[in-house]
């Protein structure tokens, strides 16, 4: 199983009326209550009174009473979110009570909202609920994946450090250099790696660093997405069609690590006279230490 970071995003889910809102957490289909609230309304709004002369006092009243809830439940959500894990808001409720509660949401909140669904307040909610935002977030990551893939080639169109499919990113990955690794779909691909100094190739019987006999594996993207978890970067499955798909695979650089070389052969000519193996000489770079090459990551 591919070892995938942030393949999936906690969501917070919220549906409300004029008066109450309740919170749902949705993550990996997962979906559970996180809270309820309710605060006072007028049970008629449009009371009248006395000959109708209290209508307008009554009114303003009301309209005082659901813009309070809706602060209220703007602090309730600045609260759920102090967890960094939470990452994605999804609301729900009639159109008219969405509208006003998207007018007293902060950037902050606003940045986070993947969609809004339109959905009767009533109490036998949750089937719906969980379903109807699912498919939000679904879609919202799925536009996610495309702006991922569209952001790398813009980098790489204009010239910045990147590393464009599965040669580039097995070495970029064998330097330590990967901050986000793009995998498409669930691609695989035989390969080998040296049990000694951890190189990462598609093929060869001896590791060019250090000689060693390399080990077969069936699958080197698999050793690729660990590698990248395991030196700290993320790893995005994307699962939609893009320019990826025939590049299998793409990476963006560490910034520390952005000028280590691509090319294996001169870089191992290099290191391999005096033992240092690649990911060493990566780790050095990235406390500040001396540069042994300097070639960009193309």
């Amino acid at each position: 199983m591919l070892a995938v970071l942030e393949e999936f995003h906690r969501a917070v889910v919220l549906v409300t009326d004029s008066n109450s809102a309740r919170v749902w957490e949705l993550f990996q289909g997962e979906f559970h209550r996180l809270r309820d609230v309710e605060h006072r309304a007028l049970r008629k709004r449009n009371f009248a009174g006395w000959h109708g002369l209290r209508e307008h006092t009554v009114t303003n009243k009301a309209e005082e009473l659901e813009k309070r809830h809706y602060l209220s439940v703007v602090e309730l959500l600045d609260e759920i979110f102090i967890d960094p894990s939470y990452e994605l808001l999804v609301l729900g409720g009639q159109h008219d009570k969405l509208s006003r509660l998207e007018a007293h949401l902060p950037k902050r909140l606003r940045n986070r909202l993947a969609g809004t669904f339109t959905v009767d307040a009533r109490r036998d909610l949750d089937a719906e609920v969980r379903d109807r935002a699912g498919a939000i977030v679904d879609g919202w990551e799925r536009e996610d994946e495309k702006r991922k893939v569209h952001d790398l080639f813009e980098r790489a169109s204009t010239q910045r450090p990147t590393a464009i499919g599965l040669r580039e990113c097995l070495w970029a990955a064998t330097t330590g250099a990967v901050e986000e690794l793009l995998v498409h779909d669930e691609v695989t691909a035989p390969g080998v790696v040296c049990p000694r100094d951890g190189w990462l190739g598609e093929s060869g019987d001896a590791c060019p660093i250090s000689g060693t006999k390399t080990r077969q594996t069936p699958d080197v993207i698999d050793e690729l997405t660990e590698r990248v978890v395991d030196e700290g970067g993320t790893v995005k499955h994307v699962m939609v069609e893009t320019e990826l798909a025939p590049h299998r695979v793409a990476s963006r650089p560490a910034l520390s690590a952005s000028r280590l070389p691509v090319d294996t052969q001169s870089s191992t000519d290099h290191l391999a006279g005096g033992r240092i193996t690649v990911r060493l000489a990566a780790r050095e770079i990235r406390r500040g230490g001396p540069r042994r090459s300097a070639r960009s990551v193309m």
